[in-house]
């Protein structure tokens, strides 16, 4: 890996459907979030991902962070 690469974080087809949530690095705001089911992968570069296999979880943060993901 070069000297000023990013390291990246991957969820490679997950045996069930899969929500994360990125956020920045001081876990203060969210960056990214979705749904990554068993034929997806996801990459990302950010270094704070949270993983839920229950969406009713997922909701609950993105609820609480002001973030309606049906909008």
């Amino acid at each position: 890996m070069a000297k000023n690469a990013k390291s990246v974080i991957k969820l490679e087809k997950p045996s069930v459907d899969t929500w994360f949530i990125g956020w920045d690095n001081k876990r203060s705001k969210i960056k990214v979030y979705g749904l990554v089911s068993p034929k997806e992968s996801m990459f990302t570069a950010l270094k704070a991902v949270d993983y839920y296999t229950t969406e009713k979880s997922w909701l609950a943060i993105l609820t609480a962070n002001g973030i309606d993901p049906t909008v």
